[in-house]
């Protein structure tokens, strides 16, 4: 079970307290591990991230989560000024990445990981719509 990669994303609970809320460089959060041969830790290249599977046809995609008690999490961090700009950036380039990926990826079906995803995606049509729906790739939501 352990001979290959965990892939994860961020959840509500896994931000709290982390130098991640605080910056723009996401090598200082305390999840980011983007050594997939490192089996002792969870496999995460950033707070949104991709990876493609040619072999297998597929690529998974991580994407920030929209955190659904973002004002506490916020407001008990280091910089509760800017946290809830930070993140609501990190939602955005989150959303940018998966059209990117959806547009450009040549695997034939495209695996979406993201912490609360009923959550994550509700309003946003455009990402609703591909999820099973007609089009050139499988898009999977986990």
């Amino acid at each position: 079970l352990r001979s290959v990669p965990w892939y994860s994303v961020y959840g509500d609970s896994d931000l709290e307290r982390d130098p991640c809320l605080c910056s723009d460089n996401s090598s200082v959060c305390a999840l980011v591990n983007p050594n997939a041969s490192d089996l002792d830790h969870f496999f995460m290249p950033d707070v949104s991230w991709y990876k493609e599977h040619p072999e297998l046809g597929v690529e998974v995609i991580g994407m920030a989560p929209a955190l659904q008690q973002l004002d506490r999490i916020c407001g008990a961090s280091l910089c509760p000024g800017s946290c809830v700009e930070r993140w609501e950036r990190r939602l955005l380039e989150a959303s940018r990445l998966f059209r990117e990926r959806r547009e450009s990826s040549e695997a034939a079906s495209l695996l979406v990981l993201s912490h609360a995803a009923e959550d994550r995606f509700h309003g946003e049509a455009e990402f609703l719509e591909a999820v099973g729906g007609e089009g050139p790739r499988r898009v999977v939501l986990a």
